[in-house]
């Protein structure tokens, strides 16, 4: 029996126009015309790395559909492709309050929380929970820490001062469950 799975993905360079990406029997296309129609930014946004901000927002859970239809057939970029659309923030539905900066900490390439002040359940606790939500934990930030989780976020510890200096993000501990799973920071 044929599978015929389809959602629209947002051209890149062309406002308004999107494209089809659909997986048949066997195979996942786009009709983009890009580097091939087996191989392009959107199938790799979509079907390789789960974003959705370039999806029609009626198409998203046709795109969950054939992202995990997909997942039955192996499919990869050609070794000599280079993948520019992790740059195009506005394209992915990301604002710069959404972005994350990249961790220099370790090589996991997750996004980095660093907690300070005196927090009502054990550090080791939170940081587990951070870890498992896909955050990387550092005692101390650094210039590219993504957020600097503070029990009172109006203090003068060290570790606050930093922050500020570097424009790191300062989130009290209520709001840290929202920004943990969901990635929205809303600084204070």
């Amino acid at each position: 029996m044929a599978i015929d799975l389809h959602f629209e993905c947002a051209s890149m360079s062309i406002e308004g126009h999107f494209y089809r990406i659909a997986l048949d029997s066997a195979e996942v296309r786009c009709d983009c015309g890009g580097y091939s129609l087996r191989w392009c930014s959107h199938i790799e946004a979509t079907l390789v790395y789960g974003e959705r901000g370039m999806v029609r927002p009626e198409h998203r859970e046709r795109a969950d559909a054939v992202m995990a239809a997909a997942a039955k057939f192996s499919f990869a970029a050609p070794p000599e492709w280079k993948a520019a659309w992790r740059k195009l923030l506005r394209w992915r539905g990301l604002t710069p309050s959404r972005v994350f900066h990249p961790s220099t900490v370790g090589e996991s390439g997750r996004p980095v929380v660093c907690f300070t002040g005196a927090m009502p359940r054990p550090r080791k606790e939170l940081a587990a929970e951070a870890e498992n939500a896909g955050w990387e934990v550092i005692d101390g930030p650094h210039r590219l820490t993504a957020v600097l989780v503070a029990m009172d976020p109006n203090g003068k510890s060290g570790k606050l001062q930093f922050a500020r200096r570097h424009g790191i993000p300062i989130v009290p501990l209520d709001l840290w469950q929202a920004v943990m799973s969901d990635g929205e920071i809303q600084a204070s």
